[in-house]
């Protein structure tokens, strides 16, 4: 903990008040530019205490030796009286222009180059400043986009290299040299530079099969007119070839792909290293070696390439969405829950599984119930609170000649032209009246055999259905002739 806290507090000692002044060749809204200065700066405000002013030098579109001059003298203005810690120069034109004003705004300031793509230990040695310089250099991997290109288009006939006629197509054109000067002639391998835009899409507006093209740049027409990207965009996109890049800014916008540098990962790179520089790490040159091969499936499809026969990984863009990509939340939401919904489910299944066996047992025991009461001679039924009857032995559906599901769910007056039933409720009434002298009637059966009935009722109450009423039990004394008064009667004369 305390190793920790020692490296917080020097890493917050040593960038404290740190000054970074980043010289941007180009105009704010050049996407090229704008894309490295982005990484660095995603870098570099991870410290608080990281300063950073940047400078644009439009060198796009203007270019003349009178504005270089007249820039100059603004910056003589602009950094009167401020100290940085790091100068980067971002791209050709702003390393140039940093190295020719570097003995008079920059002396013994550290300079960091990125984006260029050759670097030159004379150039730097000639201004003074090869103790004090590095670079990041932006190298595009030509041949290995060509041999990417030779196997997913096999039988290719024609590859037109695409470069534009700036200042920015000299630096890249040893590449292109050296890509010209290896090849092995199985196909034609044209060196393209048209005058304008217009010239390209009107080339390449026609479907030719076994045809490609590789585009490294094409921001100026030969007349000095910046193409905006969104124009070069349209024409990659609506060209009938299929059009492969070597950088990260055309991608899902209508390039087929290719091994590209990324422009984002490039600048933040580009941060790191000025983070080491102000840490007092030594200069050193560097190659950037952080490509990759990324292609859009949408091209892929048009234009029928079989991206699986590279060995090389990549990515794809742009792809169909599968059921899991159109679901993907829903189904992380389910996998994430899945252990718990399964143990639900087998508690619930075992509940089902208790349910059922109480269900069984307690069907025994209704059956056993209902098997116990019809056993019993004496016909017994019960009514609930509002006369209705719910249950009976078969007894007493005998006593009045009905069957037990005709009277169930209905009242004994349901059946007043039942004359057993008309004797029963005549009976029931008679004891409501006076249960000690009225608890007794006669009873003639099928057989026309006499048989006399002592009348019992009592409440019931069912606490979970929150039910009551009453169960009335008429038991068989015709063996005992001696009425029920009678039988109180010496137990009266013995007390």
């Amino acid at each position: 903990m305390k190793k920790l806290l020692l490296f917080i507090i020097f890493q917050t000692f040593l960038f404290a008040n740190s000054s970074i002044l980043i010289i941007n060749s180009y105009h704010k809204g050049y996407e090229f530019s704008d894309s490295i200065v982005t990484g660095i700066e995603r870098i570099l405000y991870t410290q608080s205490d990281i300063d950073i002013n940047i400078l644009y030098m439009d060198s796009k579109r203007v270019t003349s030796r009178e504005y270089y001059d007249n820039l100059e003298n603004l910056y003589s203005v602009q950094l009167k009286n401020r100290k940085y810690d790091l100068v980067i120069a971002v791209d050709r034109f702003a390393y140039d222009f940093v190295l020719e004003v570097s003995d008079r705004f920059f002396k013994s300031i550290p300079i960091l180059a990125v984006g260029i793509e050759n670097f030159s230990k004379e150039n730097a040695k000639k201004y003074g400043v090869e103790n004090r310089v590095s670079a990041l250099l932006e190298r595009r991997d030509l041949k290995g986009n060509v041999k990417a290109i030779e196997k997913l288009l096999p039988t290719i006939k024609k590859l037109y290299i695409i470069n534009d006629k700036s200042l920015n197509a000299l630096h890249t054109e040893p590449l292109i040299n050296e890509l010209i000067k290896d090849f092995d002639d199985d196909y034609e391998l044209i060196y393209l530079k048209e005058d304008s835009l217009k010239d390209l899409e009107k080339k390449f507006s026609k479907y030719e099969e076994d045809i490609g093209a590789l585009f490294i740049r094409f921001y100026k027409n030969k007349n000095g007119e910046l193409n905006k990207n969104q124009a070069i965009a349209k024409f990659i996109k609506n060209s009938k070839i299929p059009i492969f890049i070597t950088d990260s800014i055309f991608i899902e916008k209508g390039a087929t792909g290719g091994k590209i540098v990324d422009l984002n990962r490039f600048g933040e790179t580009s941060g790191q290293m000025a983070l080491n520089i102000l840490e007092k790490q030594k200069h050193e040159v560097v190659i950037s070696e952080d490509l990759y091969y990324i292609f859009d499936a949408r091209k892929l499809r048009e234009f029928v390439l079989p991206v699986g026969v590279l060995s090389e990984d990549y990515e794809i863009v742009n792809k169909r969405l599968t059921f899991y990509d159109k679901n993907r939340g829903f189904i992380d939401v389910v996998f994430t829950i899945s252990p718990l919904l399964f143990f639900l489910i087998l508690g619930l299944i075992h509940n089902i599984y208790l349910r059922k066996q109480v269900e069984k047992d307690l069907r025994q025991r209704i059956d056993f119930d209902e098997v116990l009461l019809n056993a019993i001679e004496s016909p017994i039924f019960w009514q609930n609170d509002k006369e209705i009857i719910v249950d009976s032995n078969d007894t007493f559906c005998k006593l009045i000649k009905l069957e037990g599901k005709d009277i169930y769910g209905k009242r004994l007056k349901d059946f007043e032209d039942n004359r057993n039933v008309r004797k029963v409720i005549k009976v029931l009434e008679r004891y409501k009246e006076n249960k000690n002298e009225n608890n007794q009637f006669k009873y003639f059966d099928e057989n026309l055999k006499k048989k006399v009935y002592l009348v019992k009722q009592e409440k019931f109450r069912d606490d979970k259905s929150e039910s009551e009423g009453l169960v009335t039990i008429f038991t068989d004394i015709t063996t005992e002739p001696v009425s029920y008064t009678h039988l109180t009667l010496p137990t009266k004369r013995i007390v």
